[in-house]
């Protein structure tokens, strides 16, 4: 086998330093360890002396990297601006974290009357708070719950009032990132019943 062939079926991640078996098409290669993508930019996790043009970010974004875009943005390295590039992919990033965090539900008491939902904050930076989203008997009404960081701000648990009837009505929830602008998720339906317990 030739050294170049050797060579190319290794490759370095830049994010965490692994050192990765070539498995497929270079676009498509994930490291092993962070599963951050072979191309995906190292701007968004490390300070360079010079912010990314708007070429780099633009082709981040055509490679599908938004999640890397949005933490360079939440991190101070690319400058919020109007770019709907960096909107729609800050748009994208909070999109798949809110489908993929966990929310539960449960009583906040034991006499099964207070319902309670909780959920774990995303551990992106980007996901800066989450809206509730409730209709009841045709009304609507929504709050917003800002993120605080730090290590005790993991999670956050709600309570809602005792008169409460899930099956009355429906509750949904989306994440914002919140800078010079905000930028929201379209919100997702939160399925949940009495039974919970």
């Amino acid at each position: 086998m030739s050294s170049t062939q050797t060579s190319n079926s290794i490759w370095r991640c830049e994010w965490c330093g692994i050192t990765n078996g070539f498995t497929g098409r270079r676009s498509d290669e994930r490291c092993l360890a962070c599963r951050k993508f072979r191309t995906a930019p190292t701007w968004a996790s490390t300070p360079n002396l010079s912010e990314p043009d708007d070429g780099e970010i633009r082709e981040a974004y055509l490679n599908g990297h938004y999640a890397e875009i949005a933490t360079a943005v939440a991190n101070g390295l690319i400058a919020e601006t109007d770019s709907r590039i960096i909107r729609d992919a800050l748009r994208l990033a909070l999109t798949a974290e809110l489908g993929s965090m966990e929310t539960y539900w449960g009583y906040a008491d034991e006499s099964t009357t207070g319902l309670a939902m909780g959920w774990v904050w995303p551990r992106e930076r980007y996901v800066t708070g989450l809206t509730l989203h409730l209709e009841r008997d045709g009304k609507r009404a929504k709050n917003s719950v800002e993120r605080q960081f730090g290590k005790r701000k993991m999670a956050l648990n709600l309570e809602f009032e005792k008169a409460l009837d899930p099956d009355a009505i429906t509750l949904s929830v989306s994440l914002f990132y919140r800078g010079q602008r905000k930028i929201e998720t379209r919100p997702i339906e939160i399925e949940f019943s009495r039974e919970l317990q």
